[in-house]
């Protein structure tokens, strides 16, 4: 009765063992070489060089079905050539991106919307009195904000303030940093920034709900170094 239910437990094992996920055969061929290494141990403390030679010859057989369960396992190559040219390759990749990268960075000039803003931050001057306004470098993020901001020259003959949609703005949290900028008294809740100087603008406003500072490189000239 015992051996004809053998097979059939031994075709169930096998069954089981093929649905098994590629890692949890490595794991359970790694289990079944530890067992085959302490057994082996305990043959060679017993001086048993028959017993030594069958386990050695077991331990070997484990290690060889590991390597092939192993290999089983999607995405993994043990070819170390291929791995080290992955690896070339993968740095070349990073070196062109980061080039590419670099390549933006030293541009004059990055086109956003209907708006210029300079990559690198240059000097922003007043485009009528050429009074600097920030300077290269100073404390700011670049944001793509719309906004409506009033025309500098507003014509006489219209009764509202006329205005013109602006896309980018440089957000500036501190006042100081700053070298020239003026403030006007609030219209409709907004205050606007100008040129401290001639007064020219408005070149950008204050957003009235986190109190930054938006500046409208549109509105401004780059300072020729």
């Amino acid at each position: 009765m015992s051996s004809g239910s053998t097979p059939a437990l031994s075709a169930f094992s096998a069954v089981s063992t093929a649905n098994l996920q590629p890692e949890t055969v490595c794991l359970a061929k790694l289990d079944k070489i530890y067992l085959d290494l302490l057994h082996a141990t305990t043959s060679v403390e017993k001086g048993n060089s028959a017993e030594v030679n069958a386990n050695l010859r077991q331990l070997e057989a484990g290690i060889e079905q590991l390597r092939e369960a192993v290999k089983a396992i999607a995405d993994v190559d043990t070819n170390q050539q291929k791995q080290i040219n992955k690896i070339k390759s993968l740095y070349k990749q990073i070196k062109q991106k980061d080039e590419l990268i670099e390549s933006f960075k030293q541009s004059d000039f990055v086109q956003s919307g209907n708006s210029l803003h300079s990559a690198r931050y240059e000097t922003l001057i007043c485009e009528i009195c050429s009074s600097v306004v920030i300077r290269k470098g100073a404390d700011s993020t670049w944001t793509e904000t719309q906004f409506e901001l009033p025309l500098p020259r507003q014509d006489k003959n219209v009764d509202h303030t006329q205005k013109e949609s602006v896309s980018g703005f440089w957000s500036i949290v501190d006042m100081y940093t700053f070298e020239n900028v003026g403030f006007t008294h609030a219209v409709d809740g907004i205050k606007y920034l100008t040129c401290a100087d001639c007064e020219f603008g408005p070149i950008g406003y204050v957003d009235s709900s986190t109190k930054l500072c938006l500046l409208a490189p549109v509105r401004l000239k780059v300072k020729e170094e």
